[in-house]
């Protein structure tokens, strides 16, 4: 009879040791949540603009500067059928996490600012790079809007078109 005592204790006290690791773990992804969300509202700017050798375009800041597309918790389709689902911090930290996914193959550094269907969304540094948004399949790099503007305007049609994004509580 103690032993089935002395055994029941001890599985309630291993439950309580689970349930609390559980609740860390819980508080310790929503603290890495919040920190994500802060610095995706916060662009670095300057930084940005240093990786990029030029001046970050208008229309990259007024995407940023929209806080229910930067924080949807749903993915965003576009018209061409492709769909964004995740945008990324531009920031010093972000130019640290990205270097040891560097492609080899990959002609220059890039920091992607979002993914659309699973690959890397970026602007192309260098001063006469132009403003065209585009992605790196694994071999080559396709454009995949003429303008970052282009694509700050398919997503505000969206936006307008659809009512399910929300930003997260």
């Amino acid at each position: 009879m103690l032993t089935i005592i002395f055994s029941l204790m001890l599985l309630g006290g291993m439950g309580f040791l689970l349930f609390r690791q559980i609740k860390t773990i819980r508080l310790q992804q929503a603290d890495a949540k919040r920190l994500f969300q802060q610095r995706l509202l916060a662009p670095d700017w300057q930084i940005y603009a240093e990786h990029l050798q030029r001046d970050v375009p208008e229309a990259m800041q007024m995407l940023y500067a929209e806080f229910a597309l930067l924080l949807s918790e749903v993915e965003i389709p576009l018209e061409s059928g492709m769909t964004i689902t995740e945008f990324f911090p531009l920031d010093a930290q972000a130019l640290i996490d990205q270097k040891p996914f560097q492609p080899e193959n990959m002609p220059f550094d890039c920091l992607p600012f979002a993914t659309l269907d699973g690959r890397e969304l970026f602007l192309r540094p260098g001063s006469e790079a132009g403003n065209g948004v585009y992605l790196f399949d694994g071999n080559d790099i396709e454009v995949v809007f003429t303008d970052i503007a282009d694509l700050l305007n398919a997503l505000r049609r969206h936006s307008e078109a659809n009512t399910s994004l929300k930003s997260p509580n």
